[in-house]
């Protein structure tokens, strides 16, 4: 069971996230590196507390930008495969995994277009 406080919490963390438009979610998850809204509600906080709630807590890199590409580029189906793959739901992790298993190793080498070799 939670607590009031725990639920308060969330109350505000719905409340929050049904206020952002697809576009700023979208943003949310590019910034934490996952799909869940809890996640992006824990980092607004975060950033609440430093005094910048507009700064994303992680800069968008060339890497994450085609990482998100190649997320939006894959069905439901081809999202499913690669999070069984990687034994996790973040997307950053199924990147990461298309890319080693295409050879990039570095952060800074990214697949052009990473859908059609993606199983």
């Amino acid at each position: 069971m939670y607590s009031e406080s725990r639920l308060d919490d969330i109350d505000k963390g719905t409340e929050w996230w049904e206020s952002l438009s697809k576009a700023d979610r979208a943003e949310w998850f590019a910034r934490v590196g996952t799909t869940r809204p809890a996640d992006a509600w824990d980092a607004f906080k975060r950033a609440r507390r430093r005094g910048d709630s507009m700064e994303p807590e992680l800069q968008l890199t060339e890497d994450l930008r085609r990482g998100m590409d190649w997320w939006k580029s894959l069905s439901e189906e081809e999202r499913a495969d690669w999070f069984e793959k990687v034994g996790t739901h973040r997307p950053k992790d199924a990147w990461n995994a298309f890319k080693r298993s295409h050879g990039y190793v570095d952060g800074g080498n990214n697949q052009d277009n990473g859908r059609a070799a993606a199983r």
